[in-house]
């Protein structure tokens, strides 16, 4: 899904105010600063109505680096790595690893790539709670 919301540039795109340190942070924790630095105007360039340029990896990225401009807490994805290719898919889900190990990250999702980097896994049916493990090696266990 296209989100028409994102019409700027990548700066803006990530937050709406001048934060160039905060929209850095973002954009290097959801593993897209490289991408974007090399860019001829930076974090200044201009993203396009839609962001139909972007790869579903980098719009799922940039989803992430959206949600940590403020030092949240905690982040609530759903289906993080759905529609998009496998390596996009391995992208996304190393840059939610690199996230959850400063905030808690709340994953709905079918796919068992993303879930591999979950320190504890719940998985629910229609009647509840089928399932619960705990995977320690995947994170801190909070």
């Amino acid at each position: 899904r296209r989100h028409t919301r994102l019409q700027g540039d990548w700066s803006s795109d990530v937050c709406s105010s001048d934060l160039d340190d905060d929209v850095r942070g973002a954009l290097g924790a959801a593993d897209l600063l490289e991408e974007v630095e090399v860019l001829e105007h930076g974090i200044e360039t201009v993203v396009g109505p839609g962001a139909t340029a972007l790869s579903g990896g980098q719009m799922q990225r940039l989803a992430i680096a959206r949600a940590l401009v403020g030092g949240p807490q905690l982040i609530v994805m759903d289906e993080p790595t759905s529609a998009i290719d496998q390596e996009s898919e391995r992208e996304v889900a190393a840059a939610v690893a690199a996230v959850a190990a400063e905030v808690t990250v709340v994953i709905a999702s079918h796919r068992p790539q993303i879930l591999e980097h979950c320190d504890r896994v719940i998985e629910i049916g229609p009647e509840g709670v089928i399932s619960e493990r705990r995977q320690p090696q995947a994170g801190v266990e909070r």
